[in-house]
């Protein structure tokens, strides 16, 4: 997946494929956040599910991967932060508030 900006894509969490444990964080802007990732169009789409890790079954969401400047995320990421809270970068937080819509 290559970024439209210059330079390596950034991913936003540190969560990798298949991984079940993961950190936790309280986000008070998870409202604006979710607005942001679920914005945005997919760059790769996938029929495939996403597996859900903790509930040990397949979601109803295809796997599908998103970029919005220099960030790359996909949908198991998104999932696990509006379901579980998965901790999300600081920095990725502030550009989605910044770039969500109203």
């Amino acid at each position: 997946m290559a970024s439209t900006q210059l330079g390596r894509p950034r991913r936003i969490s540190a969560l990798g494929l298949g991984q079940v444990d993961f950190e936790c964080r309280e986000e008070p802007r998870r409202t604006e956040v979710l607005r942001f990732m679920r914005a945005q169009h997919a760059v790769l789409s996938t029929c495939l599910p996403v597996f859900d890790q903790v509930q040990g079954r397949a979601s109803r969401e295809p796997f599908e991967a998103f970029e919005a400047g220099s960030w790359t995320w996909d949908t198991n990421e998104l999932l696990m932060f509006e379901r579980y809270g998965l901790a999300l970068d600081p920095e990725f937080v502030a550009y989605a508030v910044q770039h969500a819509r109203a």
